[in-house]
């Protein structure tokens, strides 16, 4: 065997050996960065991304409860014309999903578990 043939699998072997470490450290941030982490009473809690605007929404979305009496969840909402399109009326304690808060801070674009409808409601009647 000649000596750059020597060389050249001297030289594989040792790339194959520093590859393999970085390619599990890839895969461990990889599987760290989506970890799920246990919740109360045994659930699943995924860690929490994006800001909650329009463009970068919460993911998985924010849990909330309706602290208001009654709150309306409307259809549409637009800064001009305010909320419109009436869904449903719920009532206090209802929980929420909310994917964002609009500009302005007013209202907050919300999945109604019980109804699985999506839509805008008050922010000033939702807790988190």
């Amino acid at each position: 065997m000649t000596d750059s043939l020597r060389a050249r699998r001297r030289l594989r072997r040792t790339a194959a050996v520093l590859t393999l470490p970085l390619a599990g450290l890839t895969l461990l941030a990889s599987a760290q960065a989506n970890a799920a982490e246990p919740g109360p009473a045994g659930t699943t809690v995924t860690a929490q991304r994006g800001t909650g605007t329009l463009e970068d929404p919460w993911v998985p979305m924010l849990s909330a409860r309706i602290t208001c009496d009654t709150a309306t969840l409307f259809g549409n909402y637009s800064p001009e014309d305010g909320h419109k399109n009436k869904i449903k009326e719920l009532e206090a304690g209802t929980w929420m999903g909310v994917r964002y808060i609009v500009a302005g801070g007013y209202s907050a674009n919300v999945l109604w578990h019980g109804g699985d409808k999506w839509g805008f409601l008050r922010k000033d009647c939702l807790s988190y």
